[in-house]
């Protein structure tokens, strides 16, 4: 028996919640989001989104207005930060670009 007829409740709108509901939604459910704030906003944090995220995004539909409005790099520096007085720098160079 399907599932597809279920109204599906989600419980906060945060990037978890918001992919949840997409996906959801694409697959043929009804879904409702709830979120305690009274408005999304941005709050300042920075993201990297790995060429495999970036295979979910655009399966969810939303890889192409995500991809638009982002910075996009060939090169990931990788610092290890330690209480060691010499830190530790790795630059390599990415097989797939990362969106930033």
């Amino acid at each position: 028996m399907a599932l597809t007829h279920c109204h599906v409740l989600v419980i906060g709108a945060g990037i978890g919640g918001l992919t949840a509901a997409l996906s959801l939604q694409r697959h043929g459910f009804r879904v409702s989001v709830y979120e305690q704030a009274s408005e999304l906003r941005e709050f300042g944090a920075g993201l990297l989104v790995t060429p495999n995220a970036m295979h979910a995004l655009e399966f969810l539909g939303i890889g192409e207005p995500i991809a638009a409005t982002s910075n996009v790099s060939n090169e990931l520096l990788i610092a290890f930060i330690s209480l060691m007085p010499s830190a530790t720098l790795c630059k390599t160079k990415a097989a797939s670009p990362h969106t930033l």
